[in-house]
């Protein structure tokens, strides 16, 4: 897959300001270390996964939130605008590689150079570096703790469906989902990565076929009878699901530097404009056909309007298994930032390569601990994160939801009274629910009757629970 970026001096001038004691920064060094890279096409593989998730079927509620139309507009608006951004930050690390003759750059090494370049900005250039590895930091915390979320809460959605009288607690699956993800982080080569990358993408591919294929042969709305756009506030919310759903910026430079061929990485066949290209139209036609065949009664992901049969549990399964291979990859910038500055001081005291393997198997684990206990006890913190206020996906709990949640746990330790313990579930669930016209009475065995409330979304809560 051939491909072109912008030709660079071939002698360019060395910035004599530039500093060499930044330990993350080797000049003279080849891009091209001994560490096995992966090819072009694997590449593809882990951008197309990456960027590829459930949150595409939350699509059709953008349609509804900003028009028909206007949504199918800016869908593919929004598609150019992140596949510009991306060429041009991988034009960029490109560029400050060749003219430095330095190593590869992660994005706060990229930031950093950024500044260096300009004299009035370079004083800036630690400061550029730490708010953006910061900012990468939070958004792939917030990111893997969504995806945790969305493996409980659809393995018991699946359990239940298979086996109606299961009474197993939420929080059971919470604790079998860890060991789950623990083994997932063994994972350490970039090429075992793309391996599992390539088994989800064919998860996707069925999945999207699958529910494309019932979309398109479902009988339609008439296209004219829809609104081509609805309001101001509604482009903005349909503009944050959107943004959110082409959020893949985070691994593109990860992937830029473990390629054979970097500069295929760019270019009108690269794997940027082709796998932006790809996601982009699936997106439009899956926010399109799902609001056109549900309309105004499309949830908040197009699953949720598909029946309980065979084939559509199917699906769900499979986006489960999505969800829990993509964990690993949203995982690995993480991994590439913080990691490197733990391991830079144990070379240097010349620790054994052994010990050093197994502080990182720590570190992985310790990742994944951190995302349990983030969102386990904030769950609002997740979401906020991870942007939910600005994007409704499948796997994302509106924020008042999640805060009416913390609310009923400390309304459960606080309370003694039984009585009074369910006067403030039921006031939190029509809290949750009476915004929408959805509020159902209390069914008097824990859960509520609202399919939108407690009992798929939020933990249920049992008399005989701890909270």
């Amino acid at each position: 897959m051939p491909g072109s970026i912008a030709v660079v001096d071939s002698n360019p001038p060395i910035n004599e300001h530039f500093e060499t004691d930044d330990k993350n920064l080797k000049p003279n060094t080849n891009r091209h270390s001994k560490q096995k890279k992966i090819s072009t096409t694997f590449a593809l593989i882990n951008f197309l996964k990456g960027m590829i998730g459930p949150g595409c079927f939350a699509l059709p509620l953008a349609f509804k939130q900003a028009g028909l139309w206007c949504a199918f507009t800016v869908v593919f608006i929004f598609g150019i605008i992140a596949a510009l951004c991306m060429i041009k930050l991988v034009v960029s690390a490109q560029y400050l590689c060749e003219r430095y003759k330095c190593g590869p750059l992660d994005y706060g090494q990229l930031g950093q150079e950024a500044f260096n370049s300009h004299k009035r900005l370079r004083k800036f250039k630690y400061v550029a570096r730490w708010i953006i590895n910061t900012c990468l930091i939070l958004l792939q915390l917030g990111i893997c703790s969504v995806y945790y979320i969305f493996i409980v809460d659809h393995s018991k959605e699946i359990v239940e469906i298979i086996w109606p009288h299961s009474t197993i607690n939420r929080d059971l699956y919470f604790l079998f989902t860890l060991p789950a993800l623990l083994v997932l982080c063994l994972v350490r080569s970039l090429y075992v990565l793309s391996l599992f990358s390539l088994l989800g993408n064919v998860f996707v591919v069925a999945s999207l076929a699958i529910i494309l294929g019932e979309l398109v042969t479902f009988e339609h709305i008439p296209t004219w009878s829809l609104p081509a756009f609805t309001s101001l506030n509604g482009f903005f919310l349909a503009a944050g699901s959107i943004m959110y759903a082409l959020e893949g910026m985070g691994t593109v430079l990860p992937l830029e530097n473990k390629m054979k061929h970097p500069k295929e990485m760019t270019g009108y066949t690269g794997v940027l404009s082709i796998g932006v290209s790809l996601v982009t139209i699936i997106y439009a036609a899956c926010g399109f056909y799902g609001y056109i065949t549900f309309g105004d009664a499309v949830q908040g992901s197009i699953t949720l309007n598909l029946s309980n049969s065979p084939l559509n549990v199917a699906v769900k399964a499979m986006l489960l298994c999505v969800v829990y291979t993509s964990f690993l990859i949203m995982q690995y910038p993480l991994i590439e930032l913080i990691w490197p500055l733990v391991k830079r001081p144990l070379r240097k005291r010349n620790v054994r390569r052994f010990w050093i393997i197994g502080l990182e198997y720590c570190f992985r684990f310790s990742l994944v601990f951190l995302v349990r206990e983030w969102h386990y006890d904030r769950p609002e913190a997740a979401f906020r994160a991870a942007g939910a206020n600005a994007a409704p996906t499948p796997f994302q709990r509106r924020s008042s939801k999640a805060q009416a949640q913390f609310y009923c746990r400390s309304t459960y330790r606080r309370d003694q009274d039984v009585l009074s313990r369910l006067i403030d579930q039921y006031a939190a669930c029509v809290q949750v629910d009476s915004g929408r016209g959805l509020a159902r009475p209390w069914n008097g065995a824990g859960t509520c009757n609202s399919r939108r409330c407690f009992s798929n979304e939020i933990r249920p809560f049992q008399l005989d629970s701890p909270g």
